[in-house]
């Protein structure tokens, strides 16, 4: 569960090596976790 967005997660990707994961959702919010 990915508690930064206030609504669903629309689209997730890895970072070439592995490092870093993007998500964004509906309410606009992208985060990049690492």
């Amino acid at each position: 569960i990915l508690h930064q967005h206030e609504h669903e997660v629309w689209y997730v990707q890895f970072s070439n090596k592995g490092d870093y994961l993007a998500s964004s959702s509906r309410d606009y919010n992208a985060v990049i976790w690492t």
